[in-house]
């Protein structure tokens, strides 16, 4: 057996192993040119190889499926690189300051899935045994045997001194783009006690590491400006200043109204003519200080001749309903910061005359990349096959994890191109690098990355356990023979549809759940919790994900609270709504002192709410409920 650590427990994940190859544990070839083992592979199991080494990128295909088993990226997502005075790796730059690409592909660069095909008979017939397995052994056993339902989670923070200017963390916690930014992630897990009392103490822990500091997991930067955060000078600072170019040069493109006002109005507010003036001045995105809450589900996964198997179909089903119509409520569900840079800013949304003012800022600034786009279904194995092989060797994207969800994204002109969608509602992560060690498990998963950052840890672990249900839902789809857009389809319309994604989320922003759209998606939430309800009665553990999934419905609603000591004894309802409240009864004060007094109060709740979790031991619904009377009155 393997283990997966934990804060708070070991959790070992039985008859489950790594998928052998001859490559894997090699350390001393990842950054050779030595492919032999693709010829090894060739040979021994037949897979096809197409594109070239160096010229364009390559993917393996399997002789019988056709599934991409194999891919090395194009060489124009590789950086060229030398050997400088130090003997150290450097990326190389031109006369125009910028890095150089078509590199040549190492070994490091290649990827191998974890996952097969299963055919649809025998992926069904999986699935039942899934479900059956899941209804007479309990969630815990279905976790630890089949990696089905373990849950990771990522939730970024950004920290600022007490005058509210951004502050470092050390070089090896800075994890994402900006020096400021740090991610709390947390080992694979399944429980939701467990998982809600790890999700505490780290930030807890780290909240009272830099007391002296203002730590926030809001979903955008609320303090400092645009131009005085900078880009990590970290570990990752090496990828952190690849990935800022690539973004900057080729995926920050949009021509959505009402994301370009709000880019230009923010410049303007920070003394800029324009976004392009505060693109060209700062000089990197470092003014994107976008924190996100990603979570991830485990998928199926069977005990083969080749290791430990994850079942594409299940996968397929799973990343289809997340990246519905319906799997939008993921995203509305960790809504929470109105504030950006110490003020507001209103904007005129279509067909209206006044300003408004969005509960969640980051909803809106994400959209201005192009890797925001909403991505049509896959459908079936052949699709994702065929969205892999055209996107690695014609350089549409660089990973099959983020391959499986590509559109046609604006560029500048009028211009549309097929390119990958990274940053869209999921990724299929069925990817297993040259990194891995014969004691890691790697399962298969998919990736909620729509979610924003939220300092509401309720908010946040509901989320997750609405996330465990649609999956439950996707296999039971599997079970009988559909996809979950025609099993789900007369219950839930929205998860027939992938195209209002930006609707949905726009109306929830601007006008709240009583606007009809987002009421509707509403409605059926809470149908779907109720058939689920139906058909898990009886089982505890089932049931206690069902009771989680209902609350981050309630969660959607306007709240009681007025301010976030009053949200921490009533918390019903969106945190945004309380942070709005809070900014609108400081009327008298400067936005940028209301803000600073904002920021440490959110600093203060997430301690105590952290705090508070821990001494219920992770129980969410016994802590939810204590502060509410039966009838949900105060």
């Amino acid at each position: 057996s393997l283990s997966f650590r934990s804060p708070t427990r070991r959790m070992t994940i039985k008859g489950l192993q790594c998928t052998k190859a001859s490559y894997t544990n090699d350390e001393a070839k990842k950054d050779s040119n030595d492919f032999s083992f693709l010829s090894e592979l060739n040979n021994r199991d037949g897979y096809i190889q197409e594109g070239t080494i160096n010229k364009t990128g390559v993917v393996l295909i399997h002789p019988v499926t056709g599934q991409v088993i194999g891919t090395l990226p194009n060489p124009s997502f590789i950086p060229k690189q030398k050997i400088n005075e130090e003997g150290k790796l450097e990326h190389i730059k031109g006369d125009d300051g910028l890095f150089q690409y078509r590199g040549e592909h190492k070994v490091d660069n290649f990827e191998f899935s974890q996952m097969r095909v299963f055919g649809k008979d025998r992926a069904a017939q999986f699935a039942s045994d899934v479900l059956s397995h899941l209804r007479e052994q309990g969630v815990e056993s279905t976790a630890r045997n089949l990696g089905f339902l373990t849950t990771g989670v990522e939730i970024e923070g950004l920290m600022y001194d007490r005058d509210g200017k951004p502050k470092d963390f050390p070089s090896e916690e800075q994890m994402e783009l900006q020096s400021n930014m740090t991610e709390v992630a947390l080992d694979v897990m399944y429980e939701p006690n467990s998982q809600a009392i790890a999700l505490a103490d780290c930030v807890k822990n780290l909240s009272e590491k830099y007391e002296d500091s203002i730590m926030t997991r809001c979903s955008f930067g609320i303090l400092g400006g645009p131009d005085d955060h900078s880009l990590n000078t970290g570990v990752l600072k090496r990828y952190v200043h690849v990935m800022d170019q690539r973004l900057k040069t080729d995926r920050m493109h949009s021509n959505d109204d009402l994301v370009l006002e709000f880019w230009h109005s923010l410049s303007q507010k920070f003394g800029y003519a324009d976004f392009s003036d505060l693109k060209s001045q700062v000089g990197n995105i470092s003014f994107m200080t976008m924190a996100a809450a990603h979570c991830s589900v485990g998928i199926p996964h069977q005990l083969t001749d080749a290791g430990t198997t994850g079942c594409l179909e299940h996968a397929i089903a799973v990343a289809d309903f997340v990246n519905s119509d319906f799997g939008t409520l993921l995203e509305l569900m960790t809504f929470s910061t109105p504030i950006v840079y110490g003020t507001r800013v209103g904007l005129t949304p279509p067909n209206e005359n006044t300003k408004r003012y969005p509960k969640d800022v980051r909803a809106i600034a994400r959209r201005l990349f192009n890797t925001t786009s909403a991505s049509e279904f896959i459908g079936n194995t052949d699709n994702l096959a065929k969205r892999i092989r055209e996107g690695i060797i014609e350089g549409h994207g660089d990973r099959m994890d983020r391959l499986a969800f590509v559109a046609n994204v604006p560029y500048p002109d009028h211009k549309f191109m097929r390119r990958s969608v990274d940053h869209g509602r999921a990724r299929l992560r069925q990817s297993a690098g040259t990194k891995r060690t014969d004691y890691q498990v790697k399962l298969g998963r998919i990736e909620f990355t729509g979610g924003s950052s939220t300092p509401d840890l309720i908010a946040h672990s509901a989320r997750i356990a609405f996330f465990q249900l649609m999956a439950i839902g996707a296999i039971e789809a599997t079970a009988a023979g559909k996809t979950p857009m025609e099993y789900f389809g007369e219950l839930l319309p929205a998860a027939t549809t992938c195209n209002q994604h930006d609707v949905i989320s726009f109306h929830y922003n601007f006008f709240g759940i009583s606007h009809p759209i987002p009421k509707k998606i509403l409605q059926q939430a809470s149908a779907f919790v109720a058939s689920m309800r139906r058909n898990y009665q009886g089982l505890p553990d089932v049931e206690k994900i069902i009771n989680l999934a209902e609350i981050a419905i309630a969660k959607l609603d306007v709240p009681v609270a007025k301010d976030l000591n009053e949200f921490l004894d009533d918390p019903r309802g969106c945190f945004a709504d309380v942070v709005t409240r809070m900014f609108e009864a400081d009327d008298e004060m400067s936005d940028k002192q209301r803000s600073l007094k904002i920021g440490k109060a959110i600093h203060d709740y997430e301690i105590r709410l952290a705090k508070e979790i821990a001494d219920c031991q992770g129980d969410i619904i016994v802590y939810y409920y204590s502060k509410l009377n039966q009838d949900g009155q105060r």
